[in-house]
C-alpha cells in the first residue's frame, strides 16, 4: 500500500472503515512512457483484477475487461489512433476509498 501521509489516528479510522462496507471509486487511464495521461478510459471498464507479488521481478499485473463495442479503444498494435496500448501505452489503475472524517 501506498504511504497515505495519515496521522496515526487517521489511519486507524481508515483501516477500521474498511472492515465494514464502504464506498470506493476505479479509475483507468491511458498514459504515455513518461506517465502523462493520454485519456480515461473508466467508462468501459467492466471488471478486472490486479495482481501484486513483492519479489517478482514483474511487481505488479493487471487483468481486465473492457466493454467496447464500437472499437473506439483502438487497442491494437497496427491501429493509427493516439490510444493505442503497445510499448508505448500503460494504463494506470487506481482504487480510491471515500472514508468519512479523514
Amino acid at each position: 500500500m501506498q504511504p497515505l501521509g495519515l496521522t496515526a489516528v487517521e489511519n486507524r479510522l481508515y483501516l477500521r472503515h474498511l472492515l465494514g462496507s464502504h464506498n470506493f471509486t476505479i479509475t483507468a487511464q491511458v498514459l504515455n512512457t513518461s506517465g502523462a495521461v493520454i485519456e480515461s478510459i473508466r467508462e468501459t471498464l467492466l471488471d478486472g483484477q490486479v495482481n501484486i507479488q513483492r519479489d517478482s521481478p514483474v511487481r505488479r499485473t493487471a487483468s481486465l475487461t473492457f466493454f467496447d463495442p464500437d472499437r473506439r479503444l483502438h487497442f491494437d498494435s497496427n491501429s493509427p489512433f493516439g490510444s493505442t496500448l503497445f510499448l508505448d501505452r500503460m494504463i494506470r489503475v487506481t482504487h480510491s476509498t471515500v472514508v468519512p472524517n479523514v
